[in-house]
């Protein structure tokens, strides 16, 4: 038997990731985080945040001068701009799939050639020009 790692019912997503990575012989990429992590979100008013958990994160949503951060429990809705949020999120579990969505590789449930489906059931488009990205990234976490 040439076992290189083994895994417990129930598993997180990032520890089964990191399992296939270290199958494909990969293993130096970063892609666990921390249970801990978290962003503070500016809302509605001078002094008002909110905390997110990174881990809770489905999807990011932008709406024209607002982006809309869902997560397992909530929505929350700030002035930023998606771009802000692409260029801060981890690359190893956020991917950008359309001009107005970036998704939790984590959350992702299904993907079909125009659209993937979100843990929460929503379906999210996936843009004609983040398609080859996008499923370059989804064949290098096929089993």
């Amino acid at each position: 038997m040439n076992a290189v790692d083994y895994l417990l019912k129930p598993f997180e997503f990032e520890r089964f990731f990191s399992t296939i990575l270290k199958v494909k012989g990969k293993n130096t990429v970063q892609t666990t985080t921390n249970t801990d992590d978290f962003i503070f979100i500016k809302t509605d008013g001078k002094n008002n945040f909110e905390k997110v958990f990174i881990n809770d994160i489905l999807y990011i949503e932008s709406l024209k001068n607002h982006v809309c951060i869902h997560t397992v429990n909530s929505q929350v809705i700030t002035y930023n701009t998606l771009k802000n949020f692409e260029n801060q999120l981890s690359k190893d579990l956020f991917v950008k799939i359309h001009k107005s969505y970036i998704v939790a590789i984590k959350s992702i449930l299904k993907t079909r050639t125009i659209s993937v489906q979100i843990s929460n059931g929503n379906e999210l488009p996936i843009g004609e020009s983040y398609k080859k990205y996008f499923f370059d990234i989804i064949n290098k976490l096929m089993f």
